[in-house]
C-alpha cells in the first residue's frame, strides 16, 4: 500500500522543521506539511488528498497533536507523537499555577512586541542539551503566536479523538525541558495499544536534532502493520 505522510509542527516551529525528514522518508512517498504561519503564509491541507487506497502517517511535534485536524486523526493509519502531552501544564496543582504563570509570561512579551526574542529563548530549551546557532525569523504573526500559545495553555486532548490509528508511537527525549518525559509516559498509558521510544540524552526538539532516529523508529513501527 502506497504511503502518505502528513507532517504537523508545534508552537513556534514552522513547516520548514520537517525538511530534512524529506531526504529521509522513501521517495516514492507522499509528503504533506501543515504550517500554522507564524512567520509568513499558513498552509492548510485538505483531507481529501488524502485517498482512501494510501497508508496514512500521521506525526506530530509538540503542541502539533492539537492542530491536526480530526479528519486526519480519523483517516490515519499511524500517529506518531513525538514530545507530545495531553494537558501540558502539571496536574499537581501548586505546580499548575506556576506553570501557568510561565505561559502567562510568555503571553505578555507577545503582547508587548518582543517575540522574536521569547523564540530566540524558547529555543534554546528545545534544543537542550545543544545549542546550536539559531536563527529566529525577522517577521512574525504575533496574533497567530498568541491564540496558539493559548490553546497550549488550555486545551486538553480529547482521547476519543485518537482511537481510528491502527498503532500509535510515541517519542520522546529524556531531558525535554518543554514537555517532561513524564508526558510522555503518561500520553503512553492513556492511548491503548500505544508504544513509547525514549531517546536518552536528548531534549525537545527530536524532529531536528535526530531525524534519522525518528524516521528509523517511525519506519520500524508502521512497518509493522
Amino acid at each position: 500500500m502506497d504511503r502518505i505522510w502528513f507532517l504537523q509542527h508545534g508552537w513556534g516551529f514552522d513547516s520548514t522543521c520537517w525538511n530534512q525528514w524529506r531526504y529521509l522518508i522513501p521517495e516514492n512517498e507522499v509528503i504533506l506539511t501543515g504550517d500554522r504561519g507564524y512567520f509568513g503564509d499558513s498552509i492548510q491541507i485538505d483531507s481529501n488528498e488524502v485517498t482512501n487506497h494510501r497508508q496514512l502517517v500521521v506525526v506530530t511535534h509538540s503542541l502539533g497533536i492539537h492542530l491536526v485536524p480530526d479528519d486526519f486523526l480519523n483517516k490515519a493509519h499511524n500517529l506518531i507523537i513525538i514530545s507530545g502531552f495531553d494537558y501540558f501544564h502539571p496536574e499537581d496543582q501548586r505546580l499548575e499555577q506556576r506553570s501557568q504563570k510561565i505561559v502567562k509570561s510568555m503571553l505578555a512579551r507577545i503582547e508587548n512586541g518582543q517575540s522574536r526574542d521569547l523564540l530566540k529563548d524558547f529555543y534554546k530549551n528545545c534544543y537542550y542539551p545543544t545549542h546550536p546557532d539559531l536563527k529566529v525569523p525577522k517577521e512574525c504573526n504575533d496574533s497567530v503566536l498568541k491564540n496558539d500559545l493559548e490553546l497550549l495553555n488550555k486545551n486538553r486532548m480529547v482521547i476519543e479523538n485518537l482511537k481510528n490509528p491502527q498503532k500509535i508511537l510515541i517519542l520522546h527525549g529524556d531531558t525535554d525541558r518543554i514537555v517532561d518525559i513524564s508526558k510522555g509516559r503518561k500520553l503512553q498509558g492513556m492511548l491503548v495499544g500505544s508504544e513509547i521510544v525514549i531517546k536518552e540524552k536528548s531534549g525537545h526538539s527530536l524532529p531536528f536534532t535526530h531525524p534519522e532516529w525518528c524516521i528509523d523508529q517511525i519506519l520500524s513501527n508502521i512497518n509493522m502493520i
